[in-house]
């Protein structure tokens, strides 16, 4: 899927389609949340910050919440990995306890 959105985004690029295109965006957002899903945390991180950067414009504003809750993800992920390195419990996941 990874290779498929980079080709994507290379056609992107080729056809001179503006940074802040919406479906440039779609893609980036889409390639963060497959590398949280891997748990490549730090690419996913990245893109993610990206996407808000870009996201800049009120009609694009729905991407920046979607960027939010990959970040979100990403620091889930990174909670429960140093809980793993230290032993501790990670907190409960979901709502309020």
């Amino acid at each position: 899927a990874l290779g498929l959105l980079a080709l994507c985004e290379r056609a992107l690029d080729q056809l001179k389609w503006p940074e802040d295109d919406p479906r440039r965006l779609e893609t980036l957002l889409l390639q963060a949340d497959i590398n949280c899903t891997r748990r490549a945390l730090n690419e996913a991180e990245r893109l993610a910050n990206r996407v808000r950067t870009m996201a800049g414009h009120d009609d694009l504003k729905r991407f920046d919440g979607g960027a939010l809750l990959v970040l979100a993800r990403v620091n889930v992920a990174r909670g429960r990995q140093a809980a793993d390195r230290s032993g501790t419990p990670p907190p409960p996941s979901g709502g309020r306890g």
